[in-house]
């Protein structure tokens, strides 16, 4: 399973993610991305690996979620 991080500082607020994935992200308020959806369903991957290589800023990533295993020896690392 994966899931949506995204760096708010570094977001410029194109809303070229709101466009590609519409159910996963919006801009707030403030202008920049807010993630509506964390965790993504295997049949939208596509279209929210689009979003994310549309980002101008690279304010996104997909991560993989953690086995209990390499939870156990590795930190995960939000997006600066």
């Amino acid at each position: 399973m994966s899931f949506i991080s995204a760096s708010v500082e570094a977001c410029d607020g194109y809303g070229n993610c709101v466009f590609a994935a519409p159910a996963y992200f919006d801009i707030g308020s403030d202008g920049s991305v807010k993630v509506l959806q964390h965790e993504i369903a295997d049949g939208d991957r596509p279209k929210v690996e689009h979003a994310v290589a549309e980002c101008p800023a690279a304010a996104l990533a997909i991560v993989a979620a953690a086995t209990d295993e390499s939870a156990a020896s590795t930190t995960r690392r939000e997006l600066p």
